[in-house]
């Protein structure tokens, strides 16, 4: 409700008339897990067909798979799903992508896994799903994370398919 009271002016002005309308269009942009990259260089050999490098509007960079990009070069779509996430307490020492650090701001224990929101400066919310290994959640609301995640789950669309899938 507060995130709604907060964002009620942006929400008027694109339309959306209700807290369900607003929630909605907030879930929709989690699940989607996606953000605009420029396509900053290729990389032949790293993998069949070789490996795309992309940078965020926040300024970091992200790898990906060449085969599962739609295009190699310009803007297109980042995007990764909620359960090929993993969050970390402290900046991650790996050759995975990393966005971080960011706040958790949702969580919600589901039995066999939490949800948790993750704000991240200059992407939004990301979502991201942890099968529970232990009792509780690790992490609480206002801890800082990092999210981590293997390049190969990595996929580009079409630039303009974050807009596309807010609208859904």
């Amino acid at each position: 409700m507060a995130a709604y009271e907060a964002d009620r002016g942006q929400c008027v002005a694109l339309g959306m008339q209700t807290q369900a309308e607003y929630e909605r269009q907030q879930w929709l942009k989690r699940e989607s897990n996606m953000t605009i990259g420029l396509i900053v260089r290729a990389i032949a050999g790293a993998a069949v067909g070789g490996t795309l490098v992309a940078r965020t509007a926040a300024g970091g960079t992200l790898r990906m798979p060449i085969d599962r990009a739609v295009s190699t070069s310009g803007e297109i779509t980042v995007g990764v799903r909620p359960e090929k996430l993993m969050l970390a307490a402290e900046a991650p020492t790996t050759d995975d992508n990393v966005l971080g650090p960011g706040r958790i701001t949702d969580l919600s224990f589901t039995g066999v896994s939490t949800q948790y929101t993750v704000e991240m400066p200059g992407i939004g919310p990301v979502g991201v799903f942890e099968q529970n290994m232990v009792f509780g959640s690790v992490f609480s609301v206002g801890s800082e994370v990092w999210v981590r995640w293997r390049p190969e789950h990595t996929f580009g669309l079409d630039a303009d398919a974050q807009a596309g899938a807010a609208e859904a």
